[in-house]
C-alpha cells in the first residue's frame, strides 16, 4: 500500500499504488450486475478481473550492483 508516511533518517520505502477507484468503481459494477441478476430470478457467474497496481520506486530500491558488499 502506497503510504505518505515519512520518517526522519529512514529512506523512503518503494511501495504499490493500488487503483482504489478503479477497484471500487468495478466492485460496484459487479455488485448492480448480481442485484439485477437476482431480480431477474437468473444466475451469475463468477467475476474475476484484474487491475495492474504501479510500483513506486524510492530511496530503499537500488540497483543490484549498488549495494555494498557485506563482510
Amino acid at each position: 500500500m502506497n503510504l505518505p508516511v515519512q520518517f526522519r533518517g529512514i529512506a523512503a520505502l518503494t511501495s504499490v499504488r493500488e487503483h482504489m477507484e478503479s477497484l471500487a468503481s468495478m466492485g460496484a459494477e459487479i455488485l448492480m450486475e448480481a442485484i439485477r441478476a437476482h431480480r431477474k430470478n437468473t444466475t451469475v457467474s463468477p467475476v474475476h478481473r484484474k487491475v495492474k497496481p504501479e510500483l513506486i520506486v524510492r530511496e530503499s530500491t537500488a540497483a543490484s550492483g549498488d549495494f555494498p558488499s557485506i563482510p
